[in-house]
């Protein structure tokens, strides 16, 4: 049972999307991939901690402002604080871009969804 649980485990994480924040990528730009490190992320160290894999698909969600300069002021304020109506309409639409993305991949395979979202 334990070789049958390793399968189905495998085949579980093979169809596993996650999606978060990325501060590397501007506000309100989506990027997909596959296989990556984490880049210190501590949502996606505690998964690949827990699941002993970084082999999954991603749907990285911009957040970085872009008058932001490294260094200059904490990124945690930008990414904790409540959204302007501007940013909430940058949201909106990164959600649908997001939803649209998760759909393509289903539907075309993740090669297809990473030429079409990432160019």
């Amino acid at each position: 049972t334990n070789h049958r649980h390793k399968i189905a485990m495998a085949m579980l994480l093979r169809n596993l999307i996650v999606i978060h924040d990325d501060a590397d990528l501007p506000k309100g730009e989506i990027r997909i991939s596959k296989d990556r490190g984490t880049a210190g992320h501590k949502g996606l160290d505690s998964i690949v901690g827990n699941i002993k894999t970084k082999d999954f698909t991603r749907i990285r969600l911009g957040v970085r402002p872009k008058n932001y300069i490294p260094g200059s002021k904490s990124l945690k304020r930008f990414v904790l604080k409540k959204f302007s109506k501007a940013e909430e309409k940058i949201v909106k639409e990164v959600l649908i871009k997001t939803n649209q993305a998760i759909e393509t991949i289903l539907k075309k395979g993740l090669m297809e969804t990473m030429n079409k979202f990432n160019a």
